[in-house]
């Protein structure tokens, strides 16, 4: 019997099935029978949260066709009549049921799904956000977010590189999480440089104002200011930075500001696609200040030998520093 409700509630009946359900219909209310025919959808419908009917919203169902019946209907009726409301019960019954399924399909949260951008060594893109943000994402980076963006909220991801210019819209901050850091603003253009193999992470501001959290500290910086998170301390520190060097890096530029070799030398690994190493250790803390167009490697390793005092080596896309 229950099976046989199941598949009328599913609308999976033969003919010779919906007769049955008929006879069924006309000879008797069945509660008990349409009850677990209700769990037993219900729980197949949701089946990633199988929760049967309680036993208050099956009670309810059947509380209001009995005031159909009861109520609305004459003591004493023919049967035909007698049938016609055992009929119209069952369809209180089936309506009622399929709201109730149709409001639990309602409320299971639509997937949403993420959209990513990436680039690789000596490979950098523009992009701009539904909202109208603006984003220069630089070599060997990845911005990600949500297609509930612009609608909902506005945070994005990264890992890696980016320059920012924020479409500005007070009800709905724009965020950005990258590692343990967060950055939060309302309209303002900045860059933030949160590469894994990196000591820190900074974020510069070009226009507006920037607040940026880790580990329950926050800082709000100021155009002209950049500021470091350090990984391994936890810790911040603010120094200034020429405003027209912090996006430098889009317009062909590398500018380097008292940063460690180590730190440049990952740039120009994501720049140029090669891969740099040490024979004196020693050299990763050295502090290594250059401004130089984005040209040949060998003429920018050049140049920083030069200003450096630094030595270097090269075979094919391996190169040695001492």
């Amino acid at each position: 019997m229950v099976d046989l409700l199941v598949r009328y509630l599913e609308n999976r009946c033969t003919p010779q099935e919906l007769q049955q359900v008929e006879k069924v219909l006309a000879g008797g209310r069945h509660e008990e029978e349409w009850k677990a025919a209700l769990d037993l959808t219900a729980m197949d419908v949701h089946s990633d949260n199988q929760e049967p009917l309680s036993e208050e919203k099956s009670s309810s169902l059947f509380s209001k066709i009995n005031e159909t019946i009861d109520h609305r209907s004459p003591r004493v009726v023919s049967m035909a009549k007698r049938n016609m409301q055992r009929i119209a019960a069952a369809s209180v019954i089936i309506i009622a049921a399929a709201g109730w399924l149709l409001l639990r399909q309602g409320n299971k949260p639509a997937t949403e799904t993420l959209a990513a951008i990436s680039t690789e060594a000596k490979q950098q893109k523009n992009l701009i956000l539904p909202d109208g943000t603006k984003i220069w994402l630089n070599s060997n980076s990845k911005l990600s977010y949500r297609s509930s963006y612009a609608s909902k909220n506005r945070e994005v991801y990264l890992e890696g590189e980016a320059f920012f210019d924020v479409a500005p819209n007070a009800e709905l901050p724009f965020s950005i999480h990258s590692s343990d850091l967060t950055v939060q603003v309302l309209g303002t253009s900045f860059n933030v440089r949160s590469y894994q193999n990196d000591s820190e992470i900074d974020v510069a501001v070009a226009t507006g104002k920037v607040a940026v959290m880790a580990s329950g500290q926050q800082q709000v910086i100021s155009p002209g200011n950049l500021i470091s998170w350090h990984k391994q301390n936890g810790g911040f520190e603010k120094r200034t930075i020429a405003i027209n060097d912090i996006n430098a890096w889009s317009t062909g530029w590398m500018v380097f500001d008292e940063e460690t070799l180590e730190s440049v030398c990952h740039a120009l690994e994501r720049a140029y696609g090669v891969n740099i190493h040490f024979e004196n250790p020693a050299l990763r803390n050295k502090k290594i200040t250059l401004k130089q167009r984005h040209e040949q490697l060998n003429n920018v390793l050049t140049v920083m030998s030069i200003t450096s005092g630094i030595q270097y080596r090269r075979q094919g896309n391996e190169i040695w520093i001492r």
